[in-house]
């Protein structure tokens, strides 16, 4: 009785929400409900909202994630009238305000699935990414590759990085490739450099993926195929030919050495 007195629970608030259907409460519930401030009137409110079936853990929630009435009507009124007690929970959480909705909207976004709204906010998709996408010409980009665009950092920054280099037309999908297998300016930059200005943003990624690095493009130059193409290079990785290797069957070849003759003596296993 002393708890229940400290803590400013009484007979009456007891009665109250028996007449509310929580008659049913633990004494810890209770004493839960009175820290976080679920009144009476707070439990009205939210049933008045749609809510009649809310259970008492939700109620907690709802009042430590400042889930008000005003809260809720705001995100109601934006087009979820019925959206979940636990949706409502990462919302709060996850700082998904009626501003961001109505930021979200007016660029074009408008209707997305709560999961959607949530997972903006989780990766930081705001509304200066969408604007600093729409001025470097990525006017149409759907909600997954925003989603992708900002899990992968593929910034306004990097995307001005690579367009720079001469990659003015390069999709989304393919920066989201880019960012995913380590292809930064500074690496397309190097295979500039090394004799390959026209080489496909697909070749680049490529590389990347088959670890066909500076180092090993400057080796196979220097083992007699400085105009070899990318494609040859990849081959050469896949396959695991080096300048050593390459020196190796030249000590054995006299006749002319090509790098599809030299991917043959490794398949065939010289």
């Amino acid at each position: 009785m002393l708890v229940l007195c400290l803590n400013d629970i009484t007979r009456r608030y007891v009665n109250d929400l028996s007449a509310l259907g929580y008659s049913d409460i633990s004494l810890s519930r209770l004493i839960s409900f009175a820290i976080h401030d679920v009144t009476i009137d707070f439990i009205n409110d939210i049933q008045a909202l749609g809510y009649k079936d809310i259970t008492p853990s939700k109620l907690l929630s709802f009042s430590i994630h400042d889930v008000d009435p005003d809260y809720i009507q705001s995100i109601h009124k934006l087009g979820y009238p019925d959206i979940s007690p636990e949706k409502l929970i990462s919302f709060a959480i996850h700082d998904v305000t009626a501003q961001f909705i109505r930021d979200m909207n007016s660029l074009g976004y408008k209707n997305l699935e709560p999961s959607q709204l949530i997972s903006f906010r989780i990766h930081d998709v705001e509304k200066e990414l969408i604007e600093s996408l729409r001025e470097l010409g990525y006017a149409d980009i759907n909600t997954s590759k925003i989603l992708s665009f900002a899990i992968h950092d593929v910034t306004g920054q990097y995307i001005q990085a690579i367009h720079s280099l001469g990659y003015k037309d390069i999709t989304p999908s393919r920066l989201i490739s880019f960012r995913i297998h380590d292809v930064d300016p500074s690496f397309i930059e190097g295979v500039h450099k090394l004799g390959y200005k026209d080489i496909d943003p697909s070749q680049l990624t490529s590389f990347s993926i088959h670890e066909v690095t500076l180092d090993f493009i400057k080796n196979i130059h220097t083992a007699g195929f400085k105009n070899i193409s990318p494609s040859k290079l990849i081959s050469f990785r896949i396959h695991d030919i080096d300048r050593k290797y390459i020196e190796y069957i030249r000590s054995m070849w006299k006749g002319e050495l090509t790098p599809d003759k030299v991917i043959k003596f490794k398949i065939h296993g010289f």
